[in-house]
């Protein structure tokens, strides 16, 4: 039995056996057909991690403390093929609107980077094979131009689970799409592209810079009145307040061109609460012209709200405007502008117009006035013609941005057909150039202190 066993061991394991020293300890069970129990204690000791790791019998010299050798097979432990650790996951990305032959999304978590296909319409996938119980941050990235332009990008932690597979859904409205602006003009690629402009060129840079743009003017399309100047500049600070007045002696205040000879008298009417009325109706001796005025005020906590209706009549017209307005304390230096008119012109010429505004206005040290420094208007003028339809539409829309240097105006004419474009320093509530004060509104009150 000894010289079998010494010539097993000199076959399968002639470079692979490990000697051990003798040890003392009861063993704690048997491996492979030996005639005595061998010392696991001393076999365990000696085994090294690349014959743990081999998978391959490992037979080896043992000396006991008898000194009888004996003969030990070990079977290394391997890696058990039934157990789940990767997971197929697809991805189902829907990419936010954009029209191009040439596009691409990619997808890069940890080491693992996928180009997904195409699906049709918005949609595309990608799959691929994960480790499972892994988490890293997963990018997926929309271009245009085969990689060139960066358009959206989304971004979260993804952990995978321990299924067999499993689907992710990405919708369009989780992509990002500012912070890829090529231009520098504060307008994504994206935005740009499907704007038709070039993700670029600044066309800011472009654009003309003029002085100003009024929201009230002397001219027969647009508004002609200011709330601010023609009602609330025209009250006292007393409170009560019960009074009449005449020839005002610059007819240009309330919104209307300086006529020689007019005859103008009113009444004012406010309350210990600031509420109240302010009437007024002028003429020219020599014209059959004749204008009135009709305010309503409303002091509500922290605003002043008016609600105004302005009629003139001449030989061969009648023009007409409603409105309301309201001026709010937002703090001790910021006030809100918000108001709406809606006016007609029936005669020679026929017209229609709508103003929607909202502004933020700064105080201006000193006064009581508030100069605009950031928000929106938008004003739409109808021209009807000789038939009764409407030969033009201009939409005009003026905005800005707190940090932007000006502000932006944009006159779209007969749906689209021709749009123009440009800059202007100021935005004025009224055009007057007699008195520089008339660019911009009263926001400071008696009542609100």
């Amino acid at each position: 039995m000894l010289i079998i066993a010494w010539s097993v061991a000199g076959c399968s394991a002639s470079n692979e056996s490990v000697v051990s020293e003798s040890s003392t300890s009861e063993p704690q069970s048997s491996v492979g057909p030996t005639a005595t129990e061998p010392d696991n204690n001393a076999f365990n000791g000696n085994l090294n991690a690349t014959e743990a790791n081999s998978g391959t019998v490992i037979v080896t010299d043992e000396i006991n403390t008898d000194g009888v050798d004996e003969v030990v097979i070990h079977n290394a432990v391997v890696e058990d093929p039934l157990v789940q650790n990767t997971i197929l996951v697809t991805f189902d990305i829907t990419v936010p609107f954009y029209l191009s032959n040439k596009l691409r999304v990619d997808l890069a978590w940890g080491d693992i980077n996928l180009t997904a296909k195409w699906v049709g319409g918005q949609f595309w996938s990608a799959s691929g094979e994960f480790p499972t119980q892994t988490e890293h941050p997963l990018t997926i990235t929309f271009y245009d131009d085969n990689g060139a332009v960066e358009l959206a990008r989304y971004s979260q932690t993804y952990r995978t689970a321990s299924n067999v597979s499993e689907a992710v859904p990405i919708q369009a409205e989780q992509f990002d799409a500012t912070p890829f602006d090529n231009d520098g003009d504060g307008v994504s690629n994206l935005d740009e592209l499907n704007a038709g402009t070039n993700p670029f060129l600044d066309e800011d840079s472009l654009l003309e810079i003029k002085d100003f743009y009024s929201l009230s003017r002397n001219d027969t399309r647009f508004s002609r009145m200011s709330v601010s100047e023609s009602f609330e500049s025209r009250l006292p600070d007393d409170r009560p307040y019960i009074g009449t007045f005449d020839r005002d002696p610059d007819w240009g205040a309330w919104g209307e061109l300086v006529l020689p000879d007019p005859s103008v008298d009113g009444d004012i009417n406010i309350d210990a609460d600031g509420n109240g009325t302010l009437t007024m109706q002028a003429g020219e001796i020599d014209r059959p012209f004749q204008i009135r005025l009709n305010g309503n005020r409303t002091h509500s906590e922290s605003s002043i709200s008016w609600e105004v209706v302005r009629q003139a009549w001449n030989d061969d017209y009648y023009h007409k405007e409603n409105v309301t307005n309201t001026v709010s304390v937002i703090d001790e230096n910021v006030r809100e502008f918000v108001e709406v008119v809606t006016g007609s012109n029936t005669g020679t010429y026929e017209f229609t117009w709508e103003v929607n505004t909202n502004l933020t206005g700064n105080l201006i040290e000193g006064s009581s006035l508030c100069k605009p420094v950031a928000g929106s208007a938008v004003i739409t003028h109808w021209t009807v013609s000789v038939r009764g339809r409407y030969a033009s539409i201009l939409t005009t829309t003026v905005s800005k941005e707190i940090d932007d240097p000006y502000w932006r105006v944009v006159e779209v004419e007969n749906n689209m057909l021709e749009t123009r474009e440009y800059f202007v320093r100021e935005l004025r509530v009224q055009q007057r150039t007699a008195d520089p004060d008339a660019a911009f509104f009263v926001c400071d009150f008696v009542d609100l202190k």
